[in-house]
């Protein structure tokens, strides 16, 4: 009896699982759809910007799974191999703690490279600068040579805008991006640590910055524990403590999350896949138990 109720527990765990991931990945290949047939009025204007955030809600290793398998139906179409990379950049480019997808960087290094084909040459050029190295020197345009090379020489680039007049104090602060040796987890910590400087400055300017702060190196020591080659006392900083699971340089550093929809909708069908399932199963274990009587 206790052999046949753990069986049908583990049954019902695995098919409720399984349908949510199915269901979510329907969802958000819908929501990618969308994207491309929501008017180019204001009303369409505010729908993409809604469904932008919705997106944000999916976990990023399902979203760019999602995105793999959509680009395989249509590899050799200009139109959707420009809005994945698209994703690869809002999704992955974006994301301070990520490494970089290859897969999705490889993509991106098509576009440049076939150019002629119809590619959006400037998205992609945007994810390399993030997320590329170099190799990719040769391949992005003007306006992103500059910013890889000092990334690839191990300077952390401090994206900064001038506040305007009547903006506060720090306003111009725009997060950082990381140099190709602190691609990775690490880049959590050392865009910390610049902001931590960033607020003490008087004069809030990148100029300003010393530059044995903007070539910060970050790694994990064999304890998992995050070092730099700075001392940070030295300019009034400490190591920050921060929420992310500590991984050697090379692996990502943004912790999983139970993949599927946060939402109440999406709980809401879980519960009522439960509802339909335990039923059943407590059934079919009362008919097996009065059969062995």
């Amino acid at each position: 009896m206790k052999k046949a109720l753990v069986f049908m527990v583990g049954m019902m765990a695995l098919c409720t699982r399984s349908a949510t991931e199915a269901e979510t990945r329907q969802i958000i290949r819908g929501y990618v759809e969308e994207l491309d047939n929501v008017s180019k009025d204001s009303a369409g204007f505010e729908r993409h910007i809604q469904v932008l955030r919705e997106l944000r809600m999916f976990d990023k290793d399902v979203k760019m799974s999602v995105y793999f398998e959509m680009l395989a139906e249509k590899p050799d179409d200009p139109a959707t191999v420009n809005r994945m990379i698209e994703r690869f950049f809002r999704d992955d480019g974006i994301d301070v703690a990520s490494c970089g997808n290859q897969q999705a960087l490889g993509w991106a290094r098509k576009a440049l490279r076939d150019e002629g084909e119809g590619f959006n040459t400037y998205t992609a050029g945007m994810y390399l600068m993030m997320k590329g190295d170099a190799r990719d020197l040769d391949i992005v345009g003007d306006g992103f040579r500059d910013a890889l090379a000092m990334r690839v020489a191990g300077t952390n680039i401090i994206n900064y805008s001038p506040p305007s007049s009547g903006m506060p104090a720090g306003s111009g602060w725009r997060g950082c991006t990381p140099s190709v040796t602190n691609t990775g987890p690490q880049g959590l910590y050392v865009e910390a640590i610049l902001r931590q400087y960033w607020e003490k400055m008087e004069e809030r300017n990148t100029a300003k910055v010393p530059p044995e702060l903007l070539t910060l190196a970050v790694w994990f020591d064999d304890g998992g524990n995050p070092v730099c080659n700075v001392d940070l006392a030295k300019y009034g900083l400490t190591m920050p403590e921060l929420d992310v699971p500590n991984r050697p340089m090379g692996k990502s550093g943004v912790r999983d999350e139970e993949s599927g929809v946060k939402s109440e909708k999406s709980g809401t069908r879980r519960l009522w896949s439960l509802a339909l399932i335990i039923p059943a199963a407590l059934t079919a274990l009362l008919l097996a138990r009065r059969r062995r009587r």
